[in-house]
């Protein structure tokens, strides 16, 4: 069963907006305007990108740049 939530907030810093996402969902390869910075709270993530492979879990840090291409998908079983 595909299950996802999506809240988004504007912050007290221009241009800066908090995401908090939870999703099983696999995204194909895009690219955002702006910078990402992500916090693993539970599950894991790998995704890939011009840096290669990435694999992150709960409490991993990722980041994306404007424009950077990358995917990212579930990594199964985890919670």
């Amino acid at each position: 069963m595909r299950r996802s939530s999506l809240f988004v907030a504007e912050t007290a810093f221009a241009g800066v907006r908090a995401v908090h996402l939870h999703s099983d969902h696999t995204f194909s390869k895009h690219s955002h305007d702006e910078f990402g910075i992500g916090l693993i709270t539970e599950g894991a993530h790998r995704s890939a990108s011009g840096h290669g492979v990435v694999e992150a879990e709960q409490g991993d840090l990722i980041t994306v740049t404007p424009g950077e291409i990358h995917d990212g998908w579930p990594v199964c079983g985890a919670a």
